[in-house]
């Protein structure tokens, strides 16, 4: 598993492995089961990226954007 969610139902963390909510192959399964959440950050195990704001931004727009946006992840990570 490459990807570690990290979610919460209240913009304030309550920190660390707390707000741990799953470990994915891709982001692609990430979005796919990241439920109702006020904001989230994921964790590339492979490559040490964080991704955070870019993804603050997408998570506003329609589940089709926000799936789009993954699937060009996993692309990219190939």
């Amino acid at each position: 598993m490459r990807y570690m969610l990290f979610a919460g139902k209240y913009y304030y963390p309550c920190g660390g492995m707390t707000d741990f909510r799953g470990h994915y192959s891709t982001m692609c399964d990430v979005v796919r089961n990241l439920g109702s959440c006020d904001w989230f950050n994921v964790f590339d195990t492979k490559t040490g990226e964080i991704f955070d704001d870019e993804c603050k931004i997408v998570i506003k727009k329609n589940s089709y954007d926000i799936l789009e946006w993954a699937e060009k992840v996993d692309f990219a990570k190939r």
